[in-house]
């Protein structure tokens, strides 16, 4: 479940095929605030300790001697990764329901929800945007308008920009931005209710109306001004 790369997303109207546009982002809060933070470790190692409990037989596994000490011990693992990190209670309950669904020869989800149910945040953090790192959390900005983002190293922030279909994202340097990435992606909701990512060609223009998020990127503290254009492309 940790949560090992970011990227950015959009939000389309309408999408093609058997999957759906996703809505409805999430809030970020501490881990003393997030009542489910448990349930994904609880989950797992009630299973492990339950119809299971053959796979702890691995030498690659830890089950620890009852499922209760095998949660707090997952759990403590889990978080030690992070300096300041950030709980998305919603995303940790559909982490949990995953879990139930998934082999006991692979109780760790590959999805979406449990990448982003923590995320580390920008400690100190100087802009005015408030808790945006996490895609079903980002921030909404308008186009044109100058903006001041006080980015951490490796810590990803997204934003949601509405375009226009047959447009194009780009943005400009206002200062201290050189080593900032930008991305764009599609959020998409596969039938089984699943989210999904869908990487979108920055070079392109978009093929629908929508609420695209980008994220920014530094790998050094940075402060940088940008300004966000959506451009007809040629």
């Amino acid at each position: 479940m940790k949560r090992l790369v970011l990227v950015s997303l959009v939000l389309p109207s309408l999408v093609a095929c058997s999957e759906d546009a996703v809505a409805g982002p999430s809030g970020l809060s501490t881990p003393d605030d997030a009542p489910s933070r448990h349930a994904p470790f609880e989950r797992a190692c009630a299973r492990l300790h339950g119809e299971c409990s053959s796979v702890c037989d691995s030498p690659f596994l830890e089950c620890f001697d009852d499922a209760r000490t095998c949660a707090q011990q997952w759990e403590a693992d889990f978080f030690s990764g992070y300096d300041d990190p950030l709980v998305d209670d919603g995303l940790m309950r559909r982490c949990a329901e995953q879990v139930e669904a998934q082999s006991c020869l692979d109780l760790e989800p590959d999805s979406l929800e449990c990448e982003f149910a923590l995320v580390e945040s920008c400690t100190g953090d100087r802009d005015e945007h408030g808790q945006p790192y996490s895609p079903f959390s980002a921030v909404p900005l308008a186009f044109g308008v100058p903006y001041d983002f006080d980015l951490c190293d490796g810590v990803s922030e997204f934003y949601a920009l509405p375009m226009s279909a047959g447009t194009v994202l780009s943005s400009n340097d206002l200062g201290g931005a050189d080593s900032v990435s930008v991305r764009l992606y599609e959020l998409l909701e596969t039938s089984d209710g699943d989210s999904v990512l869908h990487e979108h060609d920055s070079d392109t223009a978009v093929a629908q109306d929508g609420t695209y998020i980008v994220e920014l990127e530094a790998y050094d503290r940075t402060a940088a001004r940008l300004q966000f254009v959506a451009a007809a492309a040629e």
